[in-house]
């Protein structure tokens, strides 16, 4: 694993991230960012609100299983997404935290776009109207681009984000 630059000193050293141990709803586990932490309480926020509401979600996972693309001479060949969620209505999509929106994310939207039948719902901390340019390519391949801010803006209060 270490190989691969998923060790703790090199996540914090290349990105900026904290790598984080905490527990949410009894489960503990280890997030690569805050931001990752954030949203896994508002993923769980989000399933134990009322079943009847538009938010609701069955089910979240957090980095439960590694895709492997077809194998073809342009990288990524493989992608662990961050969040597997699950809908009411048993339908599964993906949603990853970004912190901003680079080529390496793109290409991997892209590749699970053309390979997978799961839809992406990307969330990013910095949602800059600059990068709009960037946000077009890849709108093709997402099926939502959320900013996490504004997302999480009324929930200060509420959940105890870091």
């Amino acid at each position: 694993m270490a190989k691969m630059g998923y060790e703790p000193v090199r996540i914090e050293k290349k990105m900026g991230n904290r790598v984080l141990w905490r527990t949410i709803a009894g489960r503990d586990i280890r997030f690569r960012s805050k931001a990752e932490y954030n949203w896994a309480l508002y993923c769980q926020w989000r399933k134990e609100q009322d079943p009847e509401g538009n938010i609701y979600i069955q089910n979240w996972e957090y980095e439960i299983k590694r895709i492997h693309f077809d194998d073809d001479a342009r990288k990524p060949r493989s992608y662990l997404p961050d969040f597997w969620i699950t809908e009411a209505g048993g339908n599964v999509h993906i949603e990853e935290v970004k912190g901003w929106l680079d080529g390496p994310t793109r290409s991997r939207c892209r590749k699970f776009f053309l390979e997978r039948p799961e839809k992406i719902h990307l969330i990013l901390l910095r949602f800059d109207k600059g990068n709009a340019h960037g946000r077009r390519l890849v709108d093709k391949y997402c099926e939502r681009i959320i900013s996490m801010q504004e997302c999480l803006r009324n929930l200060r209060g509420i959940l105890p984000f870091e």
